[in-house]
């Protein structure tokens, strides 16, 4: 799994809890066309976030339009456990 480079993300993710496998999320992750796409390239990747998590995130399409600037991402790892720690 690669580690993002160096570079600040918006995202936008939703957990659910899926009993056989915990807490799990999807959402968008924008960047620059040119930094999206080199994430994007690199398959699965690990996120650090701001409060010290590491999100592996996974990405549904196949392919990344040439003008996009977000992206779905799945997203598993160190996402909080409990529902007070999602947005409501």
């Amino acid at each position: 799994m690669r580690h993002a480079e160096a570079r600040r993300a918006p995202y936008k993710f939703d957990g659910f809890m899926r009993k056989s496998l915990g807490v799990l999320g999807s959402g968008d992750i924008r960047l620059s066309g040119g930094a999206l796409k080199d994430m994007f390239l690199g398959g699965e990747i690990q996120l650090p976030t701001d409060d010290g998590r590491r999100l592996d995130l996974r990405f549904s399409a196949k392919h990344l339009l040439s003008a996009s600037d977000a992206v779905l991402a799945f997203v598993a790892g160190d996402l909080p456990i409990t529902t007070r720690s999602w947005r409501h």
